[in-house]
């Protein structure tokens, strides 16, 4: 049997459940997507971390909102890979987008 192979990325809070972001039919096409996913992650992370802090001490309601716009625009204006969001991973360390093999069945089965 073939095989497939699909770049998915951990859905947090529900326990070794995955979920798929694109698939590929090469091991090699699918690790060089996955590389690009976890870059594209690591570099917004990074970029989110070097902006004020919107929950810091002693900042005024309107300097919070303006903060948290910022970071909101920067997380839903970035050109995410595939089109897919990670928003809701930015909070986590590590990579998000992992490569699995799948079976891969053409024809016959019906």
């Amino acid at each position: 049997m073939k095989k497939a192979w699909v770049i998915v990325r951990p859905v947090i809070g529900y326990e070794d459940s995955l979920e798929v972001v694109a698939a590929a039919l090469t091991k090699g096409e699918a690790d060089a997507a996955a590389r690009r996913v976890n870059a594209f992650f690591h570099s917004l992370q990074k970029r989110l971390a070097r902006m004020p802090d919107p929950f810091e001490d002693g900042i005024s309601d309107e300097e919070h909102s303006d903060r948290w716009d910022r970071r909101h625009k920067a997380i839903t204006g970035a050109r995410w890979p595939f089109g897919y969001s990670f928003e809701s991973d930015l909070g986590q360390s590590g990579d998000v987008a992992i490569v699995k093999a799948v079976p891969f069945v053409t024809g016959g089965a019906r």
